[in-house]
């Protein structure tokens, strides 16, 4: 399921201080691909990809196609907020002088008692705060099926928390919360067939849709719940987008993975929530994001 909603409590843009996050890499933000037209603001998907890629470059999760075959690695939620910034953005990205100016920011902002772990994220450009993140994933081990508790261990070293866990203190703008979808809508209190709304797009898994562990990538689902929730409500899409938006959250929570050559369908309800919905190959529809 996914949700979009479009707060305005934070500046268009932040110093942040000069302290290092724990994990810092160049980015590349596509001015052809990357952007929404007309308010400068990064999309949501494009932000999901860079910082996904960031996140499997450092080793913090267990690669599941090799060196680790007895676990497998899922996403289950997302939140990520992006901050229009008018001309400010194209000027930049149009200077030469700025090709690796473009970073991406990533660092452990929980790891609970139980198997889920928190990873907070930011992309900037020199002074420009682009996006803040927060990505929950859980490792599974593969011949039980089920997940792997976060030992006292991993807490003090590799999943060790950051200081500056939500990301105020460097980048001026907290992390978004993941649990915002569950705890702000009672729609989700209701059963999955009271979700599923109006009919508002219909897609296909294809192998371009697969990533490197052989799951459904989670920033396709990701953009086609936000495609088909403003599909089902344009004016959604233009207060979260428009040029005096301070800035937008795309909330994702994942139930179930998809498949190849699996018949997505997405539906709108109430104007504010999107859920997406595959066929199971036995005729029946099983709630997916």
């Amino acid at each position: 399921m996914a949700s979009s909603k479009a707060p305005a409590t934070s500046p268009h843009s932040t110093g942040f201080s000069a302290s290092a996050p724990l994990l810092e890499a160049p980015a590349t933000v596509r001015i052809s691909s990357d952007l929404v037209i007309g308010c400068s603001s990064i999309r949501h998907s494009a932000a999901l990809r860079i910082l996904d890629h960031h996140l499997h470059t450092t080793g913090l999760l267990p690669r599941p196609s090799a060196g680790d075959a007895g676990v497998d690695i899922y996403c289950v939620g997302q939140a990520v907020t992006a901050f229009p910034q008018n001309s400010l953005l194209l000027d930049e990205l149009h200077k030469s002088s700025n090709n690796a100016a473009a970073k991406s920011h990533v660092w452990v902002a929980r790891a609970g008692q139980g198997s889920s772990i928190i990873f907070g994220g930011a992309i900037t450009l020199n002074e420009l705060v682009l996006t803040t993140c927060s990505r929950v994933f859980v490792r599974v081990d593969l011949e039980s099926g089920r997940p792997m508790r976060v030992t006292e261990e991993e807490r003090s070293s590799i999943f060790a928390v950051d200081d500056d866990w939500n990301g105020r203190g460097r980048f001026g703008h907290s992390i978004p919360r993941v649990d915002q979808l569950n705890a702000g809508d009672d729609t989700l209190s209701r059963s999955c067939r009271s979700l599923a709304g109006d009919e508002v797009l219909t897609v296909v898994v294809g192998p371009q849709h697969i990533n490197h562990g052989d799951h459904v990538d989670h920033a396709f689902l990701a953009e086609t719940a936000s495609h088909a929730l403003f599909l089902g409500c344009p004016e959604t899409s233009n207060k979260t987008y428009g040029m005096d938006a301070e800035s937008s959250t795309l909330l994702v929570q994942y139930l179930a993975p998809g498949r190849l050559g699996q018949e997505l369908r997405c539906h709108v309800k109430d104007q504010q929530l999107a859920s997406v919905w595959g066929d199971d190959g036995a005729g029946k529809w099983q709630l997916l994001v």
